[in-house]
């Protein structure tokens, strides 16, 4: 037993004193190697290190739950376990305690790196504020992670390479959108066959990719994976790329994921480009991407079967007006404006990154910040379904009434409709519009309307405009550009 500093005074071998605690964790890991093999368990409390603690071959490093912390401060990661091929570590293992990093250590290093370490297995752990990857094994056939869960890494949160036959059981990734910075992936696999994602849990939290299957990722299977308030700057939750053939994806859950950051026109829940997949049981409901499901066109056999995906879809490019081309339907470019003096990108206010969209009235009537080209036409949108508009606006004190600004959307066979009107000034107010295409509409509009004279302003950002109630058939749902796909 080794106590730390922080601790009651147990009667253990050794009792840390709160600076350099690796040295006498060290000590103790050391001697149970000497015997053998053994377990080294650490009390409650903070333990700091300034080197690095190293496992062996038949060693348990064990804490007492998430209140035994390992606390890093140098350019060193928490733990390592280090084999070389033809002589790896076997039967480590570690559980039952937290690793984290010092305030002040800003080190691009992993907490914990693990190479060819056959077997190794972590179980009941916490990782948290990682400066770079949070967990990394490389060449660690066999391993086994059970209740890893990770905490505002900056960069990837798992990566494993070259591991051969692993599973990763019930982890929880939670980003709770601490770091302006974008993590990479939440798990990435590659170059390691046979590896099985039972139940993880993405949540809160900033991902280029969710889970990401890359080359060699074979013969896999991903199993009840949820997604609930993950943002993406592609937009891509699930992906299986290039080498990743015959994959399974079963019962995944993905809700809520509305948010994107940047580039909107390749973002997809599920994204498959590889060949003998299966996509079955999938539950997709409110993901603001273009895709629900995408396979690509290099994609062979796929099996999609009982999937239900519903409200998904956005329809709107540049929605996060990062853009200097306007927030419009996508394939658009040009806007339709009506007494408008000026409507462009800027910083001056923002709901989400850095920019907005600013519209000027030109004081002559009622000014129209239109999200469609000008022009008699249906812009995409399909006549007799119901879609949803919503839209993020800024209305400055001294300018116009809140209550004028407002969406509206008109066809050719029906009257205007409007959503309510923004409920206060000078803070970001939430507007939404639930409309219907008439079903013999031939030409639509819809826009931001700012409903008296003047020549003040108002701010725009973050937009959506997303299809309700339409499941696999509609193309915000499902992309199939593959060979040979089976639906079910």
């Amino acid at each position: 037993v080794v106590e730390s500093s922080e601790a009651v005074r147990q009667g253990g071998m050794y009792r840390c004193s709160g600076a350099a605690d690796d040295v006498e964790i060290q000590e103790a890991i050391d001697l149970a190697e000497a015997r053998g093999g053994g377990t080294v368990e650490i009390t409650e409390g903070g333990f700091y290190t300034t080197a690095v603690v190293t496992l062996p071959s038949n060693v348990v490093l064990r804490g007492r739950g998430a209140a035994s912390i390992i606390e890093k401060n140098g350019n060193f990661r928490a733990i390592e376990c280090i084999g070389s091929d033809g002589s790896e570590k076997v039967n480590v293992q570690i559980r039952d305690l937290k690793l984290t990093r010092n305030a002040s250590d800003t080190n691009a290093i992993e907490l914990l790196y693990g190479t060819y370490a056959d077997g190794l297995a972590l179980t009941d752990m916490w990782m948290e504020e990682g400066y770079e990857i949070s967990l990394h094994l490389d060449h660690c056939d066999d391993f086994m992670l059970d209740r890893v869960n990770i905490k505002h890494s900056r960069n990837h949160y798992m990566k494993i390479f070259y591991c051969d036959r692993g599973t990763i059981k019930n982890p929880i990734l939670d980003g709770d959108n601490i770091f302006t910075g974008i993590p990479l992936r939440g798990i990435w696999v590659q170059y390691s066959g046979q590896t099985n994602i039972i139940n993880p849990i993405l949540k809160n939290g900033r991902f280029q990719y969710g889970i990401y299957f890359g080359q060699d990722a074979e013969e896999s299977r991903i199993d009840g994976p949820f997604f609930d308030n993950v943002w993406y700057p592609t937009g891509i939750l699930c992906i299986i790329t290039s080498g990743g053939n015959r994959i399974i994806m079963r019962d995944i859950t993905i809700e809520n994921c509305n948010r994107i950051v940047g580039a909107d026109l390749t973002s997809s829940a599920i994204y498959i480009n590889a060949d003998d997949c299966e996509i079955s049981r999938s539950r997709i409901t409110d993901f603001c991407g273009r895709y629900a499901i995408r396979i690509t066109n290099t994609s062979n056999r796929t099996i999609v079967n009982n999937n239900f995906c519903k409200d998904n879809g956005q329809l709107i490019d540049r929605a996060r007006c990062e853009s200097t081309t306007s927030p419009m339907i996508f394939g658009e470019t040009v806007p339709w404006l009506n007494n408008v003096d000026t409507y462009a990108r800027s910083n001056e206010q923002a709901y989400e990154g850095t920019y907005s969209w600013k519209g000027v009235g030109d004081g002559v009537g009622v000014m129209w910040l239109g999200f469609i080209a000008l022009g008699a036409s249906l812009h995409g949108l399909i006549p007799g379904l119901t879609y949803t508009m919503t839209a993020r606006v800024y209305v400055p004190s001294g300018g116009y009434t809140a209550s004028n600004v407002r969406l509206r959307y008109d066809d050719d066979q029906t009257s205007p409709v409007y959503s309510d009107g923004a409920t206060g000034l000078d803070a970001w107010k939430l507007l939404s519009l639930t409309f219907t295409v008439d079903s013999a509409a031939t030409n639509i509009v819809f826009m931001l309307e700012v409903n008296e004279t003047g020549t003040d302003a108002v701010y725009l950002d973050n937009l959506r405009l997303k299809p309700l109630g339409v499941h696999n058939e509609h193309s915000q749902n499902f992309l199939d550009a593959g060979t040979d796909t089976q639906v079910g």
